[in-house]
């Protein structure tokens, strides 16, 4: 990006490239803003710029901002699966999760085959109280992805806070199986871990997330199906070494 900023200064695609590492791997606030703010000067049509600003948005939880970039996106590209998927991130970042159904649904029916769309779909009915859609959704999305450690993450997650130990512990050790032959991220772990009620292994699998500067981590002050661990001093203190805001009310 830096490269391609050389070669040509008013490359929007570059500034939001740049703005998108700088937001989610280097933590650095201040200086996403500005290369959001500055793609999307030079380029207003461009999606993805708004995209990721809006991300920002929600990171910094600029509830009244965060939507209408996100529209943005949506009305320069209306059948990108990213920007209709933001849409959806965006209201249920800020717990309007009736919003993010609807709008999830129409994702789904733009992308009935790509797993993530069942994923976010699912996380919308769950955090709604609708366990039975939810665990629907990332079954399917299980299903579509041939069971890769996304979906295991989340039914792992998911049965363990219904109490569903049985149905819990097939998927994470399901997920402990696959790390041990190829790279699995340190917060699926985690998360899954903290869902089957293990929360010191999952405490140790957010500093692993920590230290591998996973991206995820930047909706620690957002994220609602993480809401249970937020009395924790180990979740306030991991807030704090990556450099967030006050938690979400």
């Amino acid at each position: 990006a830096i490269r391609a900023l050389e070669i040509d200064e008013t490359m929007a695609q570059a500034h939001a490239c740049l703005g998108y590492v700088k937001l989610c791997y280097e933590w650095d606030w201040p200086g996403a803003e500005t290369q959001f703010k500055q793609a999307i000067a030079y380029n207003p049509a461009y999606a993805m710029a708004h995209v990721w600003y809006g991300h920002w948005l929600c990171v910094m939880h600029r509830w009244d901002d965060a939507p209408r970039e996100m529209r943005l996106a949506l009305a320069s590209d209306p059948l990108s699966v990213p920007c209709n998927l933001s849409v959806g991130w965006c209201f249920y970042y800020a717990r309007m999760y009736d919003e993010a159904i609807v709008q999830h649904h129409k994702t789904v029916e733009l992308a009935p085959h790509v797993p993530i769309v069942h994923y976010e779909l699912g996380l919308s009915y769950w955090n709604k109280g609708n366990c039975n859609e939810a665990l629907a959704a990332f079954e399917k999305g299980h299903e579509l992805s041939g069971g890769e450690a996304a979906s295991q993450m989340l039914l792992a997650h998911s049965y363990g806070r219904i109490g569903r130990p049985v149905e819990a512990h097939r998927h994470l050790a399901a997920l402990e199986e696959m790390g041990r032959h190829k790279f699995v991220p340190a917060l699926y772990m985690a998360f899954a871990y903290a869902g089957c009620d293990d929360r010191d292994q999952a405490f140790a699998c957010f500093v692993r997330a920590y230290l591998e500067r996973s991206n995820y981590l930047i909706y620690l002050g957002v994220e609602p199906s993480l809401d249970f661990l937020r009395s924790d001093p180990r979740y306030v203190d991991l807030m704090r070494r990556v450099g967030l805001p006050a938690l979400a009310t």
